[in-house]
C-alpha cells in the first residue's frame, strides 16, 4: 500500500511539474529579453520534458535512472532558483532561498518515486 501510494503521489507531482514546466516555457519564451531569462526558461522546459519519462517509468513500475534524477534535479533547481531573480527582480539571496526550497522539493519527489518503485518489476503490483 505504501509503495502504491508513493508511486501515485510521485506520478501526480511529476504530472503537475511537467505541465507547469512546459507551459511556463511556452508562455515565457517570447518574453525573454536577457540571457538569464533564457537560461531560466530553458531549464524550465528541461525539467518539464524530463518529467515525462519519469511518469512513464513510474507507470511501468520501473525505478528512475540516476541520470534522469540528476538532470531533473539540476534543471528544477536552476529554474526555481533563478525565477525570482530574473523574472521577479528579487535579490540573489531570495534566489538562493528559492533554490534551496526547490532542492527540498526535488528530494521529496524523488524519495516518493524511489519508494514507489522499490522492489517492483513490471509484472508486480
Amino acid at each position: 500500500m505504501k509503495t502504491q501510494l508513493s508511486r501515485f503521489l510521485a506520478i501526480v507531482l511529476f504530472l503537475f511539474i511537467g505541465y507547469s514546466g512546459i507551459i511556463g516555457w511556452w508562455n515565457q519564451w517570447n518574453h525573454c529579453s536577457t540571457i538569464y531569462e533564457e537560461i531560466q526558461t530553458i531549464a524550465q522546459l528541461l525539467f518539464g520534458v524530463l518529467s515525462l519519462p519519469a511518469i512513464i517509468l513510474l507507470i511501468l513500475k520501473r525505478p528512475l535512472p540516476e541520470p534522469l534524477e540528476g538532470g531533473f534535479t539540476v534543471a528544477f533547481v536552476i529554474a526555481g532558483g533563478m525565477a525570482p531573480v530574473v523574472w521577479g527582480h528579487q535579490g540573489v539571496l531570495i534566489g538562493f532561498a528559492a533554490g534551496g526550497v526547490t532542492v527540498l522539493m526535488a528530494i521529496g519527489i524523488l524519495w516518493l518515486a524511489r519508494i514507489g518503485s522499490r522492489g517492483l518489476t513490471s509484472g508486480s503490483s
